[in-house]
């Protein structure tokens, strides 16, 4: 039994552990921007970088930013929508601070925002404040957000989830029709901001989260009558990105990931070897996953790691489960939905993502593993009631029976199994599995983290006070170890920009552009090179295959040929005239038949004067803008050898001209005899359409909101109150300290 001073005096003491604990992880993580560093490991420095420095630099000279031109020989940055070039926060960061801490803020603002929201999300179910801290700091530093943090910029969507689940159990259960209009607003803004990030796989993901919440909620006449508010709001919120999620859609229709065939759609599937990370963190080869023989994935992809306490907390559910459940009856719906996540998550192994994989849009989406996202957002929130009751077991002097902890023990012999059956085989030299498997002190090293958890959860069980501050250090010490230490740090190897930029591949000329498949390739972009292809999700979709012909027709002077690069033959200019032109919707085959410096492919009639071809000379060329000074003895055909994308627009001395597509890939237009200067501009209708949308959309959610908010409240009816104490979030504060005084009586 703990006296009631005692008991303020400990939640205290938790609560600063708790504070320390979060404050290191998150020092610890804004590393690079302490010491002026960035973090350059795999994707973040192949594809973030060049992507943020483009737009950096696009912003501070008052560029455009939609099209880039360094690569695919230009193509619609903003429609694939890495980067979230319209979201408020990224621009104002990009536009006003430098690269380096630009970037540093963004990637630590993605922790913080996951951090806070589940924290408060927590608090408002009732919660405790250190139990809330601790699942708070599970969430936003869990497995899937360590081991993605080279893609900060695609966690920011489901960094969302928490607060939209907070806002739509106000709108499911708060009888106060101001907090309703609040939370309703709040929804539109968060969905919009989401959208505004572009990362369509993260927010279907979300509305998996939100869908289940909204169902759950669905049980009661309440939450059924609210639901069409959610709807509509979700609706707006999606209306006010309007100037992000158009411009992507029709990217996606014209990208290669509209006929994604079934291989690519169960690409990067969980393997279910590697449910043992449950149990066994560091058993196999690249320490959190199985891969070589069994699984096509990454680290970063296959990392189904909680924490040890986390695993440890699925059995004190079960040793207290009859307590629990007058308290949290969402635990049991909670599980199963992890369950069914898990299933998902396992694509070709399972049966259930072959349903999901059929669906429109989401047909062209991969990586079926990244549901565990969803799994790592319902373990900190299990994590959390189990820290909760464990501080209520300390407080109450409780001390549960041996007979009945012993289910704790349970993830450490699984564990213990576990690691001497992969000792055993690591033993046999020719075994096919020891390929898979880490080293044997890797694996007892997984092991006693394992019991270390476990025998902290049992001294909870039996009613040690310290265990549960001890819980929190352990969990500090392996977030900081495995997360951060050996994972961020060693694979982000943080250097100054100056640095990277010295380290850059370079290019054997700035002059044409230059061809190299692969994430290396963006690093030339980087470096001042105009690339052929790059390295992005979302591929443009090209009717040319990569031979000579097409290296010649987007004016690529080198290629790498056997670690050396080798020059192009007779490339052609950025810009040409011609005079002949064949009619072909073939344009591959077409290529190979024609003279391509004399003779153009085009997709439609275009009436030519035949003569000598003219001279063309680029004199200006901006990211969406290009400027041709033309000399014709006839009307001829300039081609350019900048990607056809719809959007494009020329005018020859003020005067609109029709772009056409040229050898099935580049664009060009017809120019009359004569000397012209040509101007050829990047004006998609779907931003132009999209901005309006969004502004209009923006307008109405908020006049909405303010009717809503100050109209005049309707009389409420008698026994309005007790309706309302009814609909609220169960106090479970109040719970705890109505036990603690029966118990002192």
């Amino acid at each position: 039994m703990v006296k009631n001073g005692n008991s303020s005096r400990y939640e205290s003491y938790l609560f600063w552990c708790l504070l320390v604990a979060i404050g290191l992880i998150f020092a610890s993580l804004a590393r690079p921007l302490l010491t002026r560093t960035i973090y350059v490991a795999d994707d973040m420095k192949n594809g973030g970088l060049p992507i943020v420095s483009f737009y950096s630099k696009a912003l501070a000279s008052g560029d455009g930013f939609l099209w880039a031109p360094q690569f695919y020989c230009g193509f619609y940055l903003h429609g694939m929508g890495h980067g979230g070039l319209t979201h408020p926060f990224r621009w104002l960061c990009y536009r006003f601070l430098p690269l380096d801490v630009a970037l540093n803020i963004t990637f630590l603002a993605t922790y913080g925002w996951a951090f806070l929201g589940m924290f408060l999300m927590l608090r408002h179910w009732r919660i405790s404040r250190n139990a809330s801290l601790f699942g708070a700091m599970l969430y936003a530093f869990c497995g899937f957000n360590l081991f993605h943090f080279m893609h900060f910029e695609t966690l920011a969507v489901p960094a969302h989830i928490p607060w939209l689940l907070w806002m739509m159990d106000i709108v499911f259960r708060s009888t106060d029709r101001k907090r309703v209009a609040v939370a309703l607003l709040a929804i539109s803004l968060l969905t919009a901001s989401q959208v505004l990030l572009a990362h369509p796989e993260f927010w279907y993901h979300s509305l998996l989260a939100e869908g289940v919440f909204a169902l759950w909620h669905m049980r009661t006449w309440q939450g059924l009558r609210r639901m069409p508010l959610l709807v509509l709001s979700k609706a707006m919120g999606v209306a006010i990105a309007a100037i992000q999620l158009l411009p992507t859609w029709e990217y996606y229709w014209l990208s290669s990931r509209s006929t994604a065939d079934m291989n690519f759609r169960f690409s990067f599937s969980l393997h279910p070897a590697n449910l043992l990370q449950f149990f066994a963190p560091l058993m196999f080869r690249e320490r959190y996953y199985a891969s070589v023989r069994w699984l096509d994935g990454n680290t970063w992809e296959m990392g189904l790691y909680f924490g040890a306490f986390s695993t440890v907390a699925l059995a004190w559910l079960w040793v207290r489960r009859k307590a629990l459940r007058k308290d949290f009856p969402g635990i049991r719906p909670l599980l199963v939905a992890a369950a069914i996540v898990l299933l998902i998550a396992l694509g070709k192994y399972g049966l259930v993502y072959q349903v999901f994989a059929t669906l429109p849009v989401v047909q062209g989406l991969r990586c079926a593993c990244r549901h565990i996202m969803l799994v790592h957002l319902a373990m900190p929130i299990l994590a959390s009631i189990v820290l909760m009751d464990m501080v209520r077991v300390a407080e109450q002097g409780i001390r549960i029976p041996w007979r009945n902890v012993w289910p704790l023990a349970v993830p450490a012999a699984i564990a213990g199994v576990s690691a001497a059956v992969a000792c055993w085989i690591l033993g046999q030299a020719r075994h096919p599995w020891a390929a898979e498997l880490s080293s044997v002190p890797d694996v007892l090293f997984g092991l006693g983290l394992m019991v270390g958890a476990t025998a902290l959860v049992v001294a909870a069980a039996r009613g040690i006070r310290f265990a549960v501050p001890g819980i929190v250090a352990f969990t500090l010490a392996e977030i900081l170890i495995w997360g951060v230490l050996l994972y961020v740090w060693r694979l982000g190897e943080p250097k100054t920009l100056d640095a990277v930029m010295a380290s850059l591949p370079k290019a054997p000329t700035q002059e044409g552009r230059i061809c190299f498949p692969g994430p290396p390739g963006n690093l030339f972009a980087l470096g001042g090179a105009d690339l052929m292809d790059g390295y992005f999700a979302m591929l443009p979709k090209k009717n040319l295959p990569l031979d000579l012909n097409s290296l010649r027709l987007a004016a690529v002077h080198w290629v790498p040929i056997n670690d050396r690069w080798a020059a192009v033959p007779a490339p052609m200019p950025r810009c040409w005239l011609v005079s002949r032109c064949v009619v072909d919707q073939d344009a591959a085959s077409a290529v190979r038949r024609v003279d391509i410096a004399t003779t153009a492919v085009v997709d439609r009639s275009v009436e030519l004067t035949p003569g000598e071809p003219g001279t063309a000379t680029i004199q200006a060329r901006r990211p969406e803008r290009i400027e041709v000074e033309v000399s014709a003895p006839t009307r001829q055909l300039l081609v350019l050898s900048e990607s056809y994308y719809p959007g494009w627009t020329a005018r020859s001395n003020g005067k609109p001209l029709p772009v056409i597509r040229a050898y099935g890939d580049f664009m060009a237009c017809a120019v009359e005899p004569g000397h012209s200067h040509i101007v050829f501009c990047f004006e998609p209708v779907s931003f132009r359409r999209g901005a309006w949308v969004t502004l209009f959309s923006l307008a109405a959610a908020l006049m909405t909101f303010a009717l809503v908010f100050w109209l005049p409240a309707k009389p409420s009816a008698p026994g309005g109150k007790k309706e309302a104490a009814k609909d609220s979030a169960p106090d479970l504060a109040s719970t705890r300290a109505k036990r603690r005084r029966h118990h002192r009586n």
